[in-house]
């Protein structure tokens, strides 16, 4: 397992392989909770529910973070979920690349996020709290 980590990196571990393979949550929960296996404060907070299913669902810090979030960041945000790219998304919101550069920013920094797929996986896993 840790090797598929380090190879693959933590978004392969997303909610369609635990759909797909079922065991896994439990084996990824004993690793953590043993310290062989450090996931992400970030990971941890998307996939709670599912690793540690008695445990709180969703962290209660990303849903406060999501409230941050402006109705046009939230609209950027789903477009970029949808797989578009920063033109395609500007194009859809009559704005320019430039614009839509500058809402990518405080999404990510006002969601603590590194990455495009980071924020893809953030509204995937949290679809409901985005409304």
């Amino acid at each position: 397992m840790q090797q598929a980590v380090s190879f693959y990196g933590w978004l392969l571990f997303n909610r369609t392989l635990f759909d797909e393979a079922p065991l896994l949550a439990p084996i990824l929960a004993q690793l953590i909770e043993r310290g062989e296996l450090e996931a992400p404060a970030f990971y941890l907070s998307l996939y709670r529910g599912l690793i540690f299913p008695d445990k709180a669902s969703v962290d209660n810090d990303v849903c406060s973070k999501l409230q941050q979030l402006t109705a046009k960041e939230r609209e950027v945000l789903m477009l970029l979920s949808q797989g578009l790219s920063n033109q395609e998304i500007a194009q859809q919101l009559e704005v320019t690349a430039a614009t839509t550069k500058w809402h990518l920013k405080n999404i990510y920094r006002k969601l603590s996020l590194e990455s495009r797929a980071a924020a893809v996986a953030m509204v995937h896993t949290l679809q409901p709290q985005l409304g």
